[in-house]
């Protein structure tokens, strides 16, 4: 069975509530290990999205826009889903 809709959501927000924000480097890695995620799940549709409670930097906001990451540092889209 297939399913429809996959959500692969990355949480940056360390327990020590780092305030360092979230670099284009991380953006690359977590990309390479969502795509291997979805080679070995076999998925076609899926989204990927990250969290991170100390923001993006410039880099790192670009290359989300660039290859269509979602991203956030509001706390409220992860209650509200929008």
């Amino acid at each position: 069975m297939k399913l429809n809709n996959i959500y692969f959501i990355y949480f940056a927000c360390p327990q020590t509530y780092d305030t360092r924000k979230f670099s284009k480097e991380e953006m690359v890695a977590f990309e390479k290990k969502f795509s291997e995620l979805k080679k070995l799940e076999n998925i076609d549709r899926v989204v990927g999205f990250i969290f991170s409670r100390s923001g993006f930097t410039k880099d790192a906001e670009d290359y989300c826009k660039e290859k269509g990451i979602a991203c956030s540092e509001d706390e409220m889209w992860l209650e509200t889903g929008s």
